[in-house]
């Protein structure tokens, strides 16, 4: 439903996919596949209730469980150092005669892995793991999610059904996780084909709800569920291979295209991708190579 781009290079035959450095393609959507989705507009934006705020205390609650969930005191270390490792730590602003410590970065794993599409398109991509698990044969690798209810009432109207998660989540969690297939079906999906990019073992998901309604910065955390990403796929019913092919697809296009910089959007009214030229040398370009082709559903 809510639109999204991404920043696209081609050059030599090779394409890079990116994002602006004010996207928000990271943020975690909320309820954004439900009938009556929450929405942004100019009565309100200051709602706590409205598309972006949600979307912040989302991407704010999924940061944090993250990391309350894994023990930092026996970290895993891949052969390779973090890429961002000190990428932003400068050493000239430290003030004179003082020692500060380097900021901690999040304890997230980042795997490089390589695919092979058909005979012709190969796939580079940097994937996330939150944590691992030690175990006899070995680290199982997982990744951490969590799902959060803001206002059991809002929701009831969003969905037009809704269970109370702090009572209920025990009893009827059944019920509960259908609902949210139905009303974030894009979110689970995505967080989905994550895990299977970076060859997740695990997929630890989390239920969060709101310790009061009206105040977006206190959470309690209500539980979690663990399953295998392709357990998870089936429960909710994503095909990867079908993922793949759209990928393929896209990619298709993209590699037929000039050597030039794109910007691939996600229409926001339709279910249709649109592709511009934004090269700095065709400032007034304007949507060049319109693909209009392929549903991003799943």
């Amino acid at each position: 439903v809510y639109s999204w781009d991404l920043i696209v290079t081609k050059s030599n035959g090779k394409v890079w996919l990116d994002k602006r450095e004010d996207s928000v393609v990271d943020y975690v959507t909320v309820n954004e596949n439900a009938p009556d989705p929450p929405y942004d507009s100019a009565d309100n934006h200051d709602s706590i209730h409205s598309a972006s705020n949600l979307a912040l205390e989302a991407t704010y609650i999924n940061a944090n469980f993250a990391q309350q969930v894994v023990d930092r005191a026996s970290p895993y270390s891949f052969q390779r150092p973090n890429p961002f490792h000190s990428m932003n730590w400068d050493l000239d602003s430290k003030p004179q005669g003082k020692v500060q410590p380097e900021p901690s970065l999040a304890s997230i794993g980042y795997r490089y892995r390589k695919w092979q599409l058909g005979s012709d398109i190969v796939v580079v991509a940097r994937t996330e793991l939150d944590g691992f698990i030690s175990g006899p044969s070995g680290p199982k690798f997982l990744t951490v999610k969590a799902l959060n209810e803001y206002d059991g009432r809002a929701m009831m109207s969003v969905s037009g059904s809704a269970i109370d998660w702090t009572t209920k989540l025990d009893d009827k969690r059944g019920a509960i996780m259908a609902n949210e297939m139905k009303m974030n079906m894009g979110k689970l999906a995505r967080w989905t084909v994550q895990s299977l990019l970076a060859g997740a073992d695990t997929m630890k998901l989390g239920w969060i709800a709101r310790r009061n309604v009206k105040d977006l910065a206190k959470h309690l955390i209500l539980g979690a569920n663990s399953a295998t990403p392709e357990r998870f796929a089936s429960q909710i019913n994503l095909s990867f291979d079908n993922s793949w092919g759209v990928f393929k697809m896209l990619a298709g296009v993209l590699l037929s295209l000039p050597d030039d910089k794109y910007a691939v959007m996600k229409d926001p009214n339709k279910s249709m991708i649109r592709i511009y030229r934004i090269s700095d040398s065709l400032p007034n370009a304007g949507a060049d190579g319109d693909d209009g082709s392929g549903s991003d559903e799943g």
